[in-house]
């Protein structure tokens, strides 16, 4: 109001407000006055204006605030914008349009008390996920929820979802939160507030390798202040935020399925799950199917790669160095300078990492050496800096290099933890000079460095741009530090000299060779593009190899090969092609199968840009950086030439030089080509053995006769060949089939027992079809829709043990009807995951029932603290029972949801039998669940539920009688308890053994 008086007042004179006349004082005098008359009109103007709409409307709300610290009498803080509210709103856009306006009015709204505090809401319609803040003084820590003069509560809920995955999920739980208002759970004494994660993740794809759920968690407990969690939808994400809300107690609800690791209540006090797909659940229900046909020898068979994660500590390949003193000088010529091919010594499971050796007055200090472009970067900490380039260097360092093997210098190196560096000193030897002796820090949270201890002192010291940092005490005691190893030989070494012990323990790191262009062809083998010789342009070599090469610190995947016995070489960077100068590179190691626990395959994009590693199958050969995860690549062209390149496959960006020119694509048409990849997946298979396993202890009706191991990268010839099918002929006749990637090894698996012609009525195999991500199409099933009737023959006499709605369409299509009521269509939403949408809607109502449970029984002065308490809201979710949106759109119980003891939704399954000759798959056995008398769920560690088989059909399996196989043949697995000859005599007995 002054600076408005003023613009005014000047303008009318013509002056300039730096040039005030004589007048200029008793102006200024004036003004407190007029603005005090103006004010106090306006006040009575608005009093007069809005007095007959807060009386005689109930939807003109005065808004309060309230944190735990408040009491429920405390008055309001600001006047709501006065809009009527439709409780039953018939268009999603209509509720999203009003809820707009009024947040604008508030956002609009004056500060007019110190306890003012900061909101986020979110509105649902049109732009789901958007946030609103509005800003105010005095903010608490503690305002999880705020409450309406009227009465109402309102709780600020997040959905922790991921880009790229459910599309238009957020609009489908405004959906649901709309329906809540129309069934009266929410209303005039209780709302919601949604804030959407997707608008904090702006760079994930799916689940990502960085864990952004877990921050994001972090972030709206602290900042947005929100009080339940659903999610997060990534199950690698899942563990680790149940764990901060028990610790923050407050509700996490999962409508994804989530593995075995966050069973126990008395860990994730907090948790909730709505999918029933966790493997503990479809483990009993498989024990229930084969009790109830009488089956009790069973045979179990699962997938594993074998890893174990101390391998890594001990990986080192076959590398030795010269002492300090005597080590190759490297002139640093205006920052640069060549690295020998094959001679720097490479940090432990770093690509680019070189153990390197520098004198600052006479006094040596180790660091780090890379390979930038084929010349040498090198990084000291000195003090509290960083020391790189010529300038800080001042000319000269070294790097520790090799010449030879084990077998003609005597030793070899190692990499051990600095706490075992006084352990068989006999025959290790530290690597130092003077009391500087090279340490890794592995596990570094911003990355891992190498650096130098001070070994007089115990200070270890690390630089990177340009700042140094110091470490001492307890951390240093898992840091790893290089010796000299006197006896023997690395691991996994395969020379005529080592002794050939037990195996060793297997490799699970790629092996990246230091190789210089124009060096000769390496004589060990190298991996090679898509294992075949290639259809390459004119001018190309057919037969190209994996190779990586930096430049300015990017690094970048292109290819060598074989040039008249030299290697020559080839990237793309930028635009350009690179096939001259390129000096140092490194090339991808094809290790022996004796030493190696994972194999290389060529996958499409779909298989390779899987980003949540509990779904993760394939894992591509990448290397980490800020522009993107760098992958090798096998491109074909337009044409269908095709060429070795590179790929961002979370950035869908793919290059190749052909013909002399980079030829750059991106988008879909990078989902064509095929991506080098790792199998590492065994570790799932093994957790879910032992989920079966502990199910399987909690009965004595069932044993497990035999139990073998089919590596998941095995096709069916490769299982044929293991002779491991004999095993299951001489063993059993009841097969459970557990495998880490259901859909694919399931197809190898009974590919293979067709072909050995093991798939007669007198077997059984039961899938259980476990799955940690969106629920996979039936094997059989094709791209297009078809179906694949060769590989559904092999699935004769096979059982599948799934959801009850599994295989039926009937949830899906009424839940489609219901959304399009508002405004979403089928081609709105990603179909292949329908029962994550289902899950999710579901979801909040289990919240809100929870909540209304728990202030039914509160009184009201106390319902505020009622409601922030989330193990009070959790243990209403036990045992609680609601109509799900299966339900409530198809009439029929298959929505039914029924929360178990330890607030796990309880199972609904079926057995299905999958009959070639018909179009669906038939159910069998319908499971019913029903709750178990005086049972602890939290002493017991099991939800109090157990499950009531019934028949669904008789006679329909394909043997003479129509009768289930038995778990033993009357003869025995091999013929041993029936005499033929007396078979053969009486001729027409009926002895079921005569062949």
């Amino acid at each position: 109001m002054l600076k408005y008086y003023f613009r005014t007042f000047s303008e009318k004179k013509g002056d300039n407000l730096l040039n005030f006349d004589k007048n200029f004082n008793f102006q200024l005098k004036m003004i407190p006055k007029f603005n005090l008359i103006l004010n106090s009109f306006l006040i009575c103007l608005s009093l007069i204006v809005l007095f007959p709409f807060c009386l005689f409307s109930k939807f003109g709300n005065v808004y309060g605030i309230l944190s735990s610290s408040q009491q429920d009498k405390e008055t309001a803080g600001f006047v709501e914008s006065l809009l009527l509210f439709n409780h039953l709103p018939e268009m999603l856009n209509l509720q999203y349009n009003k809820r707009i306006k009024r947040q604008e009015k508030i956002n609009n709204a004056p500060n007019k008390s110190e306890n003012d505090n900061k909101f986020t809401t979110n509105i649902g319609g049109g732009n789901f996920g958007e946030t609103t803040t509005t800003t105010a003084a005095g903010k608490t820590t503690k305002e999880f929820i705020r409450k309406e003069v009227n009465g109402r509560i309102i709780i600020k809920l997040g959905h922790i979802g991921a880009m790229g995955a459910m599309p238009n999920g957020d609009r489908v739980l405004e959906i649901s939160r709309l329906a809540l208002i129309e069934e009266g759970i929410l209303g005039d004494e209780l709302d919601f507030d949604i804030t959407f994660a997707s608008n904090f993740i702006q760079s994930a794809v799916s689940c990502g390798d960085t864990f952004e759920g877990v921050a994001v968690a972090a972030s709206m407990y602290h900042k947005e202040k929100v009080r339940a969690f659903l999610g997060p939808y990534c199950a690698s994400e899942f563990e680790a935020v149940a764990k901060m809300c028990s610790f923050w107690n407050i509700p996490a609800i999962s409508y994804m399925p989530t593995s075995t690791a966050v069973s126990d209540r008395n860990i994730y006090k907090t948790l909730a799950r709505l999918s029933s797909k966790n493997t503990n659940s479809i483990a009993k229900a498989v024990i229930r199917m084969v009790e109830h046909y009488g089956w009790r020898k069973n045979f179990s068979h699962s997938t594993t790669t074998n890893f174990n994660n101390s391998s890594i500590l001990n990986l080192i390949n076959i590398y030795n160095a010269e002492p300090c003193s005597e080590g190759r000088h490297l002139g640093v010529q205006s920052d640069r300078c060549s690295i020998p091919g094959q001679s720097c010594q490479s940090s432990v499971g770093q690509q680019n990492m070189y153990v390197a050796l520098w004198y600052k007055n006479g006094k040596p200090v180790h660091g780090y050496a890379w390979n930038d472009g084929g010349v040498v970067q090198a990084s000291f900490p000195y003090g509290k800096a960083e020391l790189t380039g010529k300038v800080d260097l001042g000319g000269m360092i070294q790097v520790l290099q090799y010449k030879g093997d084990h077998n003609s210098l005597g030793y070899w190196y190692e990499w051990i933890k600095y706490k075992d560096r006084f352990e068989r000193t006999d025959e290790r030897q530290l690597v130092r000079c003077g009391d500087s002796m090279p340490i890794l820090w592995a596990n570094r949270a911003g990355g891992t460095l190498l650096g130098y201890l001070n070994m007089k002192t115990e200070e270890a010291y690390f630089s990177q741009a340009g700042k140094a940092e110091c470490v001492l005490g307890k951390p240093l005691s898992e840091m790893l530090i290089i010796v000299r190893n006197l006896k023997g030989g690395p691991q996994g070494c395969v020379c005529a000299n080592c002794p050939k012990g037990p195996p060793p323990v297997l490799i699970m790191l790629n092996e990246w060779a230091d190789i210089r262009m124009g060096d000769a062809w390496p004589g060990y083998r190298t991996v090679r593009a898509g294992d075949k010789s290639l259809n390459a342009a004119p001018g190309d070599s057919s037969e190209q190899h994996v190779a990586l090469w930096y430049v300015h610190g990017e690094p970048v995947m292109g290819r060598i090969w074989n040039n008249g016995g030299k290697v020559a070489a080839a990237f793309g960077w930028n635009g350009k092609a690179f096939l001259e100068n390129i000096g140092s590179i490194q090339v991808l190691v094809d290790l022996p199968e004796v030493v190696r626990g994972y194999d290389y395959h060529w996958r499409p994009w779909s298989d390779a840009a899987v980003f949540d590693k509990n779904a993760r199958v394939y894992y591509p050969v990448h290397v980490d950086h800020i522009k993107g995860n760098i992958s090798p690549c096998l491109l074909t062209l337009p044409n269908g030439k095709e060429a070795l390149g590179k790929a961002d496959i979370r950035n869908e960006r793919a290059s190749a030089v052909v013909a002399g020119k980079d030829e750059r694509f991106e988008g879909p048409a990078v989902h064509k080509f095929l991506f080098i990849c790792i199998t590492n997946s065994g570790p799932i298979a093994y957790e879910r053995v032992a989920a079966f396993e502990e199910e399987f202890r909690r009965t004595n009706t069932v044993s497990i006769v035999k139990k073998v191991i089919i590596d998941e990268n095995w096709d069916s010839n490769e299982i044929i060949k293991s002779g491991l099918l004999n095993e299951i002929a001489q063993n059993a006749r009841i097969v459970i089939c557990i495998f880490s990637y259901t859909r694919e090894l399931t197809k190898e698996f009974m590919g293979a027992i067709s072909k050995v012609q093991m798939n007669t009525p007198e077997y059984a195999y039961i899938l259980p079809w476990l799955q940690s991500g969106p629920k996979d199409a039936s094997p059989w099933m094709g791209t297009t829709g078809e179906v694949l009737q060769q590989v559904k023959d092999t699935y004769a006499n096979a059982i599948i043990v799934d959801d009850v709605n599994g295989f039926d369409n009937v949830l899906i299509d009424t839940f489609i009807s219901r959304i399009e009521k508002f405004g979403l269509t089928k081609e709105d939403l990603d179909l292949s995951n329908t029962f994550a949408y289902l899950h999710l809607y579901d979801s909040l109502k289990l919240y809100a029932l929870s909540v209304r449970k728990v202030m039914n029984k509160t009184e009201e002065a106390n319902q505020t603290l009622a409601v922030l308490d989330g193990h009070q809201i959790w243990s209403a979710m036990r045992k609680l029972s609601f109509d799900g949106i299966g339900t409530v759109v198809s009439g029929s119980n298959t929505g039914l949801v029924q929360m178990d003891d330890l607030a796990d939704r309880a199972p609904q399954f079926a057995a299905f039998f999958i009959a070639p000759n018909r179009e669906k798959v038939l159910k069998m056995v319908q499971m019913t669940t029903f709750r178990v008398p005086n049972c602890d769920g939290i002493i017991n560690r099991t939800g109090c539920y157990d499950l009531k088989l019934t028949d669904v059909m008789t006679g329909f399996w394909p043997s003479e009688n129509g009768i289930m196989p038995l778990d033993e043949p009357m003869c025995g697995f091999r013929g041993q308890r029936c005499s033929y000859t007396v078979e053969i005599a009486v001729g027409s007995t009926s002895n079921p053994c005569i062949k």
